[in-house]
């Protein structure tokens, strides 16, 4: 009975009317779905192909382009930049002493002037230094005086010397003259000739003292000379106890207050210089080309000192606040180091500001001084860089909707009345909002060629189409 059993579950089952309903049901809707299927995708084809018709009335597409232009206007880029002070002099101290006065423009925040007095040290000390050296000149050239004098007196002894030896000379010569021996004693004759030698003698002391005489007058000469130095270096240091300004600019950082004792050579106000500014900005390599191709041969530094200086290009430093921007004329022309950032690969540059109290304001009206409303460059501050470089390279200007992905560009070629798509590949040199600017190459993209700026769905290389000019 068990064997009966087992036999029965491996007979197969036979069909009934429910299950076979069933299977042709699941066939039906099976079928219907493919047929859905294949309609959907033949309905999406047709929509994606153009709509032919029978016999000549083909329908062509309608695409509409826009002309390429060739760029000659140059490119402007922006950069972000920050402002650092042109330069900043720490003024010190030249001579040492106890401050007597302090200004009160000599503070912190405050604007100095050139050669304005910040402080002033006590310069009684430099005073009568500057009154003991002026008695020693005046004493020194007093002994200068009687030198002369006592030259002149001189000179006249040793004239009166030469006379009396002449008349010594005389006499011996007389004595020489007489032939006849009995007439002067030998006693006489060597009387004369003692009389002529000491002649002789107090004529070479004179000389002797006139020499002396001369080189004490180089010495008391030397001794003026001396004198002169050290009273003008007391009257320098006297002028030096009053610390000027050397620059324009704003005090940043105040270290002597009036009481106080200060040091030869130790810093005594710091003063951020004012009358020109710097932006300090990083470019990428392509805008460094950028510049470098903007050179003319007249420009091209010679010297190998100015290896490291761009051509004087300039710039737009703008900065936005309120609803209102204020811009300043910069020129960029240094790079900030000679080295490439390693991290960002960019590379540092400065802009100079030289005027950065003139400005021009969103609605046009120009200001060249500071008022209530004006904004002036700070350290520190956050602005935009808009460099104006003018390359010597072959430049296109197209629409960015015409540039595909990939940087491809759809042309319509018209040749023998037809119009035909054509792809081109391009190198994008720079974006300008809703404009491209491309680099010229052999055979791609040229000026006059119809950039396609509408979609195209499904576009093919040498398709006719027809053509419809953007406005």
């Amino acid at each position: 009975m068990k064997q009966d059993s087992v036999a029965s579950r491996d007979r197969p089952r036979a069909f009934g009317p429910r299950r076979i309903v069933a299977i042709v049901l699941r066939s039906l809707l099976s079928m219907f779905l493919l047929a859905v299927s294949v309609a959907a995708v033949m309905a999406l084809g047709s929509a994606q192909r153009p709509q032919m018709q029978k016999g000549e009335d083909t329908v062509l597409p309608v695409v509409e382009v826009r002309p390429v232009q060739e760029h000659t206007s140059g490119i402007d880029f922006e950069v972000d930049g920050v402002v650092i002070p042109f330069r900043e002099v720490d003024v010190p101290a030249e001579v040492a002493g106890q401050v007597t006065f302090k200004s009160d423009d000599c503070r912190i925040g405050r604007t100095v002037k050139r050669d304005e007095v910040l402080l002033r040290i006590d310069p009684i000390d430099f005073e009568l230094e500057v009154r003991r050296l002026e008695q020693e000149l005046v004493q020194a050239k007093a002994n200068q005086q009687e030198l002369v004098v006592e030259i002149a007196a001189r000179k006249r002894q040793i004239k009166l010397a030469e006379e009396d030896l002449e008349i010594k000379k005389r006499e011996v010569a007389r004595y020489e003259s007489i032939d006849d021996p009995g007439v002067y004693s030998e006693s006489e004759l060597d009387a004369a000739r003692l009389k002529e030698l000491q002649a002789r003698d107090a004529l070479q002391t004179e000389h002797d003292q006139l020499e002396l005489l001369d080189a004490r007058k180089d010495r008391l000469a030397a001794a003026v000379e001396l004198t002169t130095a050290q009273l003008e270096k007391a009257q320098l240091d006297l002028s030096r106890t009053e610390i000027k300004a050397p620059i324009d600019g704003v005090v940043t950082q105040e270290i002597a207050e009036e009481g106080g004792y200060v040091q030869r050579g130790g810093a005594v106000v710091r003063i951020q210089d004012t009358s020109c500014m710097e932006i300090r900005c990083s470019l990428q390599m392509r805008e460094m080309d950028w510049l470098l191709r903007s050179a003319s041969k007249s420009s091209v530094p010679e010297h190998p000192r100015d290896a490291y200086r761009l051509p004087e290009t300039p710039a737009t430093v703008s900065f936005e606040i309120g609803g209102r921007t204020y811009r300043w004329e910069g020129s960029l022309s240094y790079f900030d180091g000679g080295q490439v950032d390693r991290q960002t690969r960019m590379i540092p540059c400065r802009v100079y500001v030289r005027e950065p109290l003139k400005f021009e304001v969103d609605n046009g009206s120009n200001r060249s001084e500071r008022n209530p409303s004006a904004i002036a460059l700070m350290a520190g501050m956050f602005v935009n860089v808009t460099v104006h470089s003018h390359p010597d390279l072959l430049l296109l200007e197209l629409p960015e909707v015409a540039i595909q992905p990939g940087n491809v560009v759809w042309t319509a070629d018209r040749q023998d009345g037809a119009c035909t798509l054509r792809q081109t590949s391009i190198r994008v040199a720079h974006s300008l909002g809703e404009t491209v600017l491309a680099y010229v190459d052999g055979d791609g993209l040229e000026a006059g060629d119809l950039a396609v700026v509408s979609p195209l769905a499904v576009p093919v290389e040498g398709a006719s189409v027809q053509i419809l000019e953007a406005e």
